[in-house]
């Protein structure tokens, strides 16, 4: 009797698991929500994304070359994740190049400047020293007028990037300190609005939230130059009132289009109908999730225009 019953409620539950498959087919996808959503960048332009893929690439290569490998790999697998020994390919431990030191210990310089109570000044030159590479790559990547990604691959900034940021922001602090104030303002000016113009460019909102650290970080450097040297502010004011005026400061400086593009290049893992296992489709209904959050983008274009 037994067997009898649980055999009934194993078909009971077949017939109402498969009923579900039936009753909730995906949909067609939206024409209108392929042409936003799949907009794809251009790769034979140059583009500053490539150096980003590659910035922790061995010394003694290419790092542009080898980061534009790395997402040419990505963009033939759309879940954009190398296997442990392609990434070795590229990137081996052995021979990849990390930031070098503790940036925290920097923290006073930020907070203070280079008074007595923060005599980093020498710490910060090694550093220097220590992450000639990273920094090289770093101001070749502010050459770039793009750096972008698109749904195929992403590019985010890695944590020796961000570094590397800080290191240069350190390293400004300690050339004005040195009496080289004028020329590492014009290079504070140049700095801040190449991370204001990449932050107007197609980013997630986690990439987004990470370069807004960074300039924040910036601001945090201009705030000690200007203590350091109160008369910048005066040779300086009108590019110093651009930078603060500029949208990525403002209430909606951000470009929500590219947001939107980006954000879904974040998750497109659930949004891509190549990347669901035939066995989740009925469940998971990519195209359905993807015209909803094209839905969805329309709408926060609207509140966001209208703001």
């Amino acid at each position: 009797m037994r067997r009898i019953l649980n055999f009934t409620i194993f078909c009971l539950a077949l017939c109402i698991l498969g009923s579900g498959f039936v009753a909730h087919a995906d949909e067609p996808l939206n024409p209108a929500a392929r042409d936003f959503l799949f907009d794809e960048i251009d790769l034979t332009q140059k583009n500053g994304a490539y150096l980003l893929e590659g910035f922790v690439a061995p010394a003694n290569v290419d790092a542009y070359e080898t980061g534009k490998k790395v997402a040419r790999e990505k963009i033939k697998d759309w879940e954009a994740s190398l296997t442990r020994e392609e990434e070795k390919e590229y990137f081996d431990p052995k021979t990849r190049i990390d930031f070098k030191g503790e940036i925290k210990a920097f923290s006073c310089v930020f907070d203070k400047g280079l008074r007595k109570a923060c005599d980093v000044e020498a710490q910060i030159l090694r550093h220097v020293k220590a992450n000639e590479i990273l920094l090289e790559r770093y101001a070749q990547l502010q050459k770039f007028e793009r750096v972008e990604s698109d749904i195929r691959f992403a590019a985010a900034p890695s944590s020796s990037l961000i570094d590397t940021h800080r290191l240069n922001l350190a390293r400004i602090i300690v050339r004005a300190k040195q009496g080289d104030a004028e020329g590492v303002m014009s290079e504070w000016i140049a700095n801040t609005q190449f991370w204001q113009h990449v932050m107007e460019q197609r980013k997630s909102m986690v990439e987004h939230a990470i370069y807004m650290i960074m300039l924040q970080q910036n601001m945090q450097a201009l705030t000690v130059l200007l203590n350091e040297s109160p008369s910048l502010a005066h040779f300086h004011q009108s590019q110093i009132q651009e930078i603060l005026d500029r949208p990525a400061f403002g209430k909606n400086g951000r470009d929500w289009e590219s947001t939107l593009k980006g954000e879904y290049q974040a998750l497109k893992i659930l949004y891509n109908p190549q990347n669901i296992d035939l066995k989740q489709v009925a469940i998971l209904q990519p195209n359905c999730a993807t015209n909803a959050y094209y839905a969805y983008s329309m709408d926060m274009l609207r509140v966001a225009r209208a703001a």
